[in-house]
C-alpha cells in the first residue's frame, strides 16, 4: 500500500476538497492521511484547518493539539490552542 500512502498526494487532495467547499471529503481525506501517517505534524495541522474551515473548532483544536505535541515549534497550532484555551479560561 506504499505506492498508494503519499502523505503529499493526499494533502494536496484533501486541500483540493476544501478549496471547493467541500469539508466532508476533505475531512475524511485528511482522516485518512492521519491514520497513515501519525507521527506526522503537517497531516495534524491540515486536519484541523480543514475542521476549522468547516466549522468544528472543537475538532480543529485536539488536531492543532496533536500537531503541536508532534512539533511544539508550529506557531499556527500554538495560537489557536492558546487562543481556544483562553475562551474557556475567561468563562
Amino acid at each position: 500500500t506504499s505506492v498508494f500512502s503519499d502523505e503529499g498526494d493526499f494533502n494536496r487532495m484533501g486541500y483540493r476538497h476544501l478549496r471547493n467547499k467541500d469539508y466532508n471529503d476533505a475531512i475524511e481525506v485528511l482522516k485518512i492521511n492521519a491514520a497513515l501517517h501519525p507521527t506526522s505534524e503537517n497531516v495534524y495541522d491540515s486536519l484541523a484547518e480543514a475542521y476549522l474551515m468547516s466549522g468544528d473548532s472543537l475538532q480543529a483544536y485536539n488536531n492543532y493539539k496533536k500537531a503541536l505535541d508532534l512539533n511544539d515549534r508550529n506557531k499556527r497550532a500554538q495560537n489557536f490552542v492558546n487562543n481556544f484555551s483562553s475562551k474557556f479560561e475567561d468563562n
